[in-house]
């Protein structure tokens, strides 16, 4: 019964992380898709004869983008301390 327990709670978490790896890159794409969009309306806008303005929509989500990543690998770093914490048992 413990092994059957055991292997249930083994493909749950397996199932769980396919479902974020999914949504992980589903998030990705979305994000590269806009972040082409608006770069490509600040460059129109930019060509059009407001070159200050057309910078500042297109610099918009590349801000976002890098201010995204770089909170993704600080949760991902303190994720992993805390998971090698609890294997080790501390």
């Amino acid at each position: 019964m413990a092994e059957n327990q055991s292997n249930h709670r083994m493909r749950l978490e397996e199932a769980n992380l396919r479902a974020d790896d999914e949504r992980s890159r589903l998030g990705m794409k979305f994000a590269a898709i806009l972040t082409l969009m608006i770069s490509c309306m600040g460059t129109y806008i930019a060509a059009i004869g407001h070159p200050e303005a057309g910078a500042a929509i297109a610099a918009i989500p590349n801000a976002g983008l890098i201010m995204a990543f770089i909170y993704g690998k600080q949760s991902q770093r303190k994720e992993r301390s805390e998971r090698l914490k609890a294997m080790i048992g501390r």
